[in-house]
């Protein structure tokens, strides 16, 4: 009887056990080799050994007559009593038969995978460039998965084609809010059983099969780590004590790597350990791998590229897993992932952002305004005749808006190109500032202008800055610039600011129902998030440029506009602002243009 055959329906007992079978060879081939190493009981397996090398043999034949033949070899050798010939035959044919065995399985395999990435997009150091490079690293490197589920409370706008599942930060501490997110995603039915947990920050960069995947540890104990004044050393340590506290090992698997949990164990293991009542935390991995140990591990340092600071690109030679942190973006380590994975994948949205300006590009400017005719005079004297460029005064019906009207027919008189537009109502200082943006994207697609930059009435650049904004643009190939400020917690400032006009067009109609109900939140919040978007789907090269200036977290998705300053309260000299001067530093410097007879005044 072939012995692959008990698994069949109908079995032909008639037949020579000689059937093409990878199961059957495996089994025949170990079971020979495991009695080979008994040492002082050969004669008593001498008919076992023979036996079942003649039916690894067999098996074989078909399916790689070399190996059949060496089998051969090796039983031949054992039936004279050469046994250390024969066993080292088989030890040179093992590899070889566990490689026929595991493609097989891969090929046969009923096993399904998935990959669960945890997204913070407010802890990303880099706009979420990390979790791009991520989902290129799984669709170029890993084999057999099915699906990616991405788990918090936000998805990047650039992001498609996975599961997303909304996830709220809920929890005292990091790690209670990541095992929040995983168990979402794992008490979900359509779940694969067997998940692979892929921080955002880790990259994949060698061929992987899902049902091989390394398991990693550290080199030392979480024993060991002692309580100090960081939070991953307290963390490290709680988790020890959680393990010892339940018998369990405390082998350190913080190894940040991605890591395969099966669903139900993982579920289970929550009624085991308390992620709610413990602080700073516990490492869900530790408690995972403890809980359910396996055999083979292998440590990081074997497998793994690590950066968190300076680095070369001979440390991603051979190794299979690349973890960094924000110091590693810091220190370009996106760049240089971005130059190996190069081409958009299935998860993220082509790129339609690929600015090219004209050596010069044509600039428009948006005054945003509820009165104060003198502000906007002031304004556009340095505007009109000082830059040259065109101008739109957009006031949110204010009482003055008639004064104001009448200083753009001056301006427009004398030979200078000012548009002068009004709301019907009044919208407020939020909702205006915004009415007051979408109106002049309007106005500058149609009037086919490369770039608009929108200014505060108050913020009054006493100088030319133009020819500044033509060349920032080119050089960058930027979509929207802008600055933060030290003083204050923003990290995008809308007092002035620019934009691509073809990239921000289509964002027209958001702007005005945005516009259309009581925004709670600063304007600034809401343009930035916009921005940040549209940096999301433009080209690695501009993404990548952006990311070089090593920005904080809150300051991603633009480009720096340096005569902005960083400091709202102390702007750079030759710039007016109300959060430095007073009223009577404009009244000054209006009059001393009025002394000056410009022509226009």
């Amino acid at each position: 009887m072939s012995c692959s055959c008990k698994n069949k329906q109908k079995q032909d007992f008639t037949k020579k056990p000689d059937e093409p079978c990878v199961i059957c060879l495996h089994k025949h081939f170990s079971f020979a080799y495991s009695l080979m190493r008994e040492v002082g009981y050969e004669e008593q397996n001498t008919d076992l050994i023979v036996g079942n090398l003649e039916g690894a043999a067999e098996h074989c034949r078909q399916l790689n007559p070399v190996v059949a033949e060496q089998l051969r070899e090796a039983r031949h050798l054992w039936q004279f009593r050469k046994f250390f010939q024969a066993e080292n035959l088989l030890k040179t044919l093992s590899p070889q038969i566990a490689a026929m065995r595991e493609g097989h399985l891969r090929q046969n395999s009923t096993e399904e995978y998935d990959v669960l990435i945890p997204f913070r997009e407010r802890s990303s150091a880099a706009n979420g460039e990390e979790l791009r490079m991520a989902l290129r690293s799984i669709e170029r490197n890993l084999v057999g998965y099915r699906k990616i589920w991405v788990a918090g409370p936000t998805l990047p706008k650039w992001a498609r084609n996975v599961e997303f599942v909304r996830v709220p930060d809920l929890g005292k501490n990091k790690q209670e809010r990541i095992n929040h997110a995983i168990v979402s995603v794992l008490s979900k039915p359509e779940c694969a059983e067997n998940i692979i947990f892929w921080a955002d920050d880790n990259a994949l960069l060698l061929k992987t099969r899902c049902d091989a995947f390394p398991r990693v540890r550290n080199s030392g104990d979480l024993s060991d780590v002692k309580p100090s004044q960081t939070w991953w050393d307290n963390t490290r340590h709680a988790t020890a004590e959680a393990l010892k506290a339940r018998g369990l090992p405390t082998v350190d698997y913080e190894a940040h790597t991605p890591v395969l949990f099966r669903r139900d164990d993982y579920l289970n293991m929550q009624r085991d350990f308390d992620f709610t009542g413990t602080e700073p935390g516990l490492c869900y991995i530790s408690l995972y791998c403890n809980r359910y140990p396996v055999e083979k591990v292998q440590m990081r340092e074997e497998v793994k590229a690590t950066v968190t600071d300076r680095f070369g690109r001979e440390v991603f030679n051979g190794k299979r897993f690349l973890g960094y942190n924000d110091n590693g973006v810091k220190a370009g380590v996106l760049q240089v992932l971005g130059e190996a994975l190069n081409t958009p994948c299935r998860y993220e949205h082509p790129c339609d952002h690929e600015v090219v300006y004209p050596a010069s590009p044509s600039i428009g400017v948006v005054v945003g305004t509820h009165g104060s005719p003198d502000l906007i005079e002031l304004q556009l004297h340095y505007l009109c005749k000082v830059n040259g460029l065109p101008v739109l005064v957009h006031d949110d019906a204010s009482p003055e808006r008639g004064a104001i009207e009448e200083v753009c027919r001056r301006y427009t008189a004398d030979g200078f190109d000012v548009t002068f537009a009004s709301t019907g109502t009044n919208h407020g200082h939020r909702r205006g500032d915004v009415m007051a943006f979408a109106a002049a994207l309007e106005w500058a697609e149609e009037r086919g202008f490369d770039l608009l930059y929108k200014t505060s009435r108050r913020f009054v650049i006493c100088k030319e800055w133009a020819e500044n904004a033509k060349t920032l643009a080119v050089t960058t190939g930027g979509i929207t610039f802008s600055n933060f400020t030290q003083t204050e917690r923003l990290g995008f400032r809308t007092e002035f600011f620019g934009v691509h006009v073809t990239s921000w067009s289509g964002q027209i109609d958001r702007l005005r129902k945005l516009a259309a109900r009581p925004i709670a939140r600063l304007v600034e919040a809401e343009i930035h998030d916009i921005a940040r978007e549209l940096a999301g789907i433009c080209c690695d090269q501009l993404r990548f440029y952006m990311i070089d200036q090593k920005l904080a977290t809150d300051q991603q998705g633009y480009i720096q506009i340096p005569w902005m300053g960083t400091d709202r309260s102390n702007p750079p000299e030759g710039v007016l602002w109300h959060h430095r001067h007073k009223q009577e530093d404009y009244i000054k410097q209006l009059n001393k243009l009025k002394e000056e007879q410009c022509r226009h005044f």
